[in-house]
């Protein structure tokens, strides 16, 4: 997937502008706002290109659209979310991503319509996009550490003798259990240093530190220790559901001898 094409770049000032010299690309990976300087300058001002002193900058938030734009379009399999080539401009203008319900049921898409918001002011950040994409990628590896364990906890207690077994018993195989798993998380996933590395400039380094703090909250192994006492309760469940079916199995064994030695 090619995210750029370095040189059809801007440089940006600090604010996050930049000037706008010309159509760059095809028209209908535009965000709204370029797309009526461009539309302006076609039909109302007889193609003629505006004086760079008047006419609006370009922003960061002009390009999170168009990578909405691609993103939507790869998850669609090659339909651009706004509908087919002719319709692109009028949708995005009245802001209908019409391809976009198709993909509704992926997480990325909730991050997507956010992308396409229509008022540049609103429109999520870059930033903001990446933390998005962590978040719900840790989210997923959570889930697949828990079915692993729940998997193998009912493996466990299917195939194990342990009905007579102290609570201490079990809660003590549950913390080998998952210290396992945590263990092989932490592998995976590594937490970071909050204090790692000094950025040159104090903005940089809080920034830094600010993502360094959230990453070590929300990484895997993180949502593992939040969701720990979660797990422990249905290593529990599935532990006293074993005993309780063996004592239900053997009640109406019980019962069932009982009726024949009285026919």
């Amino acid at each position: 997937m090619k995210w750029v094409y370095f040189g059809l770049s801007k440089q940006v000032n600090p604010r996050g502008s930049h000037s706008i010299s010309g159509m760059r690309g095809t028209q209908n990976w535009h965000s709204p706002e370029i797309l009526k300087i461009f539309i302006f300058e076609e039909e109302e001002n007889g193609g003629k290109t505006t004086s760079p002193d008047i006419r609006p900058r370009g922003t960061v938030k002009s390009d999170v659209f168009s990578a909405g734009l691609v993103f939507g379009y790869y998850l669609l399999g090659g339909h651009h979310p706004f509908g087919s080539a002719i319709n692109v401009p009028p949708n995005i203008f009245k802001n209908e991503p019409v391809n976009l319900p198709k993909i509704k049921e992926h997480p990325m898409h909730a991050i997507i319509m956010e992308m396409l918001n229509d008022n540049p002011d609103e429109r999520i950040s870059s930033a903001d996009v990446v933390l998005r994409i962590k978040f719900f990628t840790i989210q997923n590896r959570v889930k697949e550490y828990k079915k692993k364990m729940r998997q193998e906890i009912n493996a466990f207690f299917k195939n194990s003798k342990v009905t007579d077994w102290k609570e201490s018993e079990k809660n003590k195989k549950f913390e080998e259990m998952f210290k396992r798993y945590l263990d092989e998380a932490k592998k995976e996933f590594p937490t970071t240093d909050v204090m790692f590395q000094y950025g040159m400039k104090l903005t940089v380094h809080l920034m830094k530190k600010v993502q360094d703090q959230w990453e070590k909250e929300n990484s895997v192994p993180a949502k593992l220790e939040s969701n720990k006492e979660i797990l422990r309760k249905n290593f529990m469940k599935v532990s006293n559901g074993v005993a309780q079916t063996g004592l239900f199995a053997s009640n109406m064994a019980d019962i069932g001898r009982t009726n024949y030695s009285s026919v």
